[in-house]
């Protein structure tokens, strides 16, 4: 099923802010220090198998691939992204193979440039401390996994030259054998050793590999889906029974839940999904509905309260996740690419950290998750899998329509009618569109008001286009940020309105349903990432301007007037022209998302 890549346009990239899962991966054979019988012969096809490994598993590696020889600069530098691209990620795994040190209580990871150790402050200020440079990194980016590999207990010979150069000094800062034993750590780290505390590891004597890599490798290509603690007891079982009981590497934790590495591939492209397309929505909320799953072939499905619900394990199944985890206070769907996640009695849904705010809540009854049947459809079907919209036949041309607020109040816009600043956003956009090669019509060039049903005929009048409308809000205290709003489909009313039965019902709009929450989320996506903006979510509502709609059209809430921090940005040319470029790329991404069809 080819998709993924369409839903990286979509939401602008796969992972949004951060990637979900990130690597770093270092193996150093060359040390300048030494001389060439003394050099390391598998560290470096170490870190290049275990990037190569980690790749098809969902692992974003930094500079793309293993690093070899670093020196202490690169590392550094290396480590400092690292740690930015996996800011509030679910994964990082740091990888190093090469010579380590243990002094006292610390541990350190010798670059390819480590001079001559002589003295303790030098070993200090030319290597790398693990602790200090490593962990307090990935504490600090909140990833949630933390997750250090070192295959660097070799037989050293740094640490006779800092032994010699330390002589009578304390015993405290005497080195030990191997690397130590760490403790004192937050929570979420798993620390894997080639050898146990103060012991020396095999180089792998001429081999491709060292015996704790190889291990490593062989098990992650046949069980990265498991559990990664009885993963490394299998990897250190190999090394034990391959070493005769000479090395038998060592991890410890503070995991707070379980994790594993993700499986081995994602799915062949083209492949077909394992269940039959998703099932239709329903045409209104009450519509009756199969209870079994044998009545879906093979969805599970609930009739509850007049409305259908999916079971979780049965989307899961369909999109390919690779874990299903749900409690009380969350579910989280994973695989490598992908994480959606929610909270049962909640509206508020995220895919791939983009806010997507359902119709109704996520359910949980008789110990097992549900979502609406219509929310599926509605909304998270056509965000994964947006060249699966059958209707769209292409744009160009885009049609924005700055709206004219009242005021009200409580707004805190700077001596400017309120028109202006849709219009100014709008002009903006115009220019960054024509730029791309469409053609751009405004609804007004100037503050003329026009009703709702005339800038709705002038859209229905222009062929082959979408619709955009533009606008700030006016809200309670303290909401601020952007929002993306496309028409509430055919059987929902919508977050922001009653269960009435004249809202129900299916309007002109309804009829692009899918691309709307697609061109929806692609603009939420791109202004939320590309301005660090407070994101207010994807909705979906009864708003006029969308009702009467015969092509693709939402609408867009750039900011809130009553917000001081909001308004402070409204008020610059850079806000209008970075907003502009940002919702340009999105229609660009949208145009590309959705043009591009499945291959069945």
């Amino acid at each position: 099923m080819k998709r993924l890549g369409f839903l990286s346009l979509l939401l602008f990239s796969s992972l949004l802010s951060a990637a979900e899962r990130v690597a770093l991966v270092i193996g150093n054979n060359d040390y300048a220090e030494l001389s060439e019988s003394r050099q390391l012969t598998s560290a470096v096809n170490d870190a290049k198998d275990v990037a190569a490994a980690l790749k098809p598993l969902g692992y974003t590696v930094i500079s793309g691939d293993a690093i070899a020889n670093a020196d202490r600069n690169t590392i550094i530098t290396a480590t400092e992204t690292f740690a930015s691209k996996a800011k509030n990620a679910d994964a990082a795994v740091f990888y190093f193979s090469g010579h380590g040190i243990q002094v006292g209580e610390d541990n350190f990871l010798m670059p390819s440039d480590t001079p001559r150790l002589t003295g303790y402050s030098v070993l200090k200020n030319r290597s790398i401390h693990l602790r200090e440079v490593v962990m307090v990194a990935l504490e600090e980016a909140q990833v949630k996994t933390k997750v250090i590999i070192l295959d660097c207990c070799r037989e050293n010979p740094f640490t006779a030259q800092l032994d010699q150069a330390l002589g009578q000094i304390g015993k405290s800062l005497r080195t030990k054998g191997g690397l130590g034993e760490i403790s004192g750590y937050g929570p979420g780290f798993f620390l894997a050793f080639a050898t146990s505390p103060g012991t020396i590891a095999d180089d792998g004597n001429g081999k491709r590999n060292s015996p704790f890599t190889d291990a490593l490798l062989t098990h992650l290509k046949t069980s990265a889906g498991d559990d990664i603690t009885p993963l490394f007891r299998r990897v250190k079982a190999t090394v034990r029974d391959h070493s005769g009981a000479d090395q038998v590497p060592w991890t410890n934790d503070s995991l707070l839940e379980s994790f594993a590495f993700g499986r081995q591939q994602t799915p062949a492209e083209g492949a077909p999904p394992t269940p039959p397309t998703p099932p239709p929505a329903p045409a209104t909320a009450a519509a009756s509905a199969p209870k079994t799953a044998g009545d879906l072939q093979g969805w599970e499905m609930l009739h509850h309260e007049d409305r259908d619900y999916v079971a979780a394990t049965s989307i899961s199944k369909f999109y390919r996740f690779t874990s299903l985890e749900f409690s009380k206070s969350r579910i989280k769907f994973t695989s490598p690419v992908l994480v959606m996640n929610g909270t049962p009695g909640s509206r508020d849904f995220f895919i791939n950290n983009m806010k997507m705010v359902l119709n109704y809540p996520v359910l949980q009854l008789n110990q097992s998750i549900y979502i609406s049947r219509l929310d599926l459809c509605k909304i998270i079907d056509p965000v994964l899998r947006p060249s699966y919209i059958g209707q769209h036949t292409g744009f160009d041309t885009v049609i924005l329509d700055p709206a004219i607020l009242e005021s009200k109040p409580g707004t805190t816009a700077p001596q400017r009618p309120e028109a202006d600043y849709p219009l100014k956003l709008a002009r903006a956009m115009r220019t960054d569109l024509e730029k791309r090669g469409l053609k751009v019509v405004l609804t007004r060039e100037d503050n003329t008001p026009l009703s709702v049903e005339a800038r709705s005929l002038q859209a229905n009048s222009t062929p082959r286009s979408i619709y955009l409308h533009l606008q700030f809000k006016n809200g309670t205290k303290g909401v601020r940020g952007i929002e993306s709003i496309a028409l509430a489909p055919q059987g929902a009313p919508g977050p922001n309105f009653p269960d009435q039965p004249e809202e129900l019902g299916a309007f002109p709009g309804n009829k692009r349903d899918s691309e709307n929450i697609a061109l929806a989320t692609a603009l939420q996506a791109s202004a939320v990432h590309n301005l660090r903006l407070t994101d207010g979510g994807v909705h979906q509502a009864r708003l006029d301007e969308l009702r009467a709609l015969e092509q693709p059209g939402v609408s867009f809430v750039a900011g809130y007037l009553t917000h001081p921090s909001d308004v402070a940005l409204l008020k610059t040319d850079k806000f209008h022209k970075d907003m502009a470029q940002a919702l340009g790329r999105a229609i660009e991404n949208f145009r590309r998302a959705v043009g591009k069809k499945q291959e069945l």
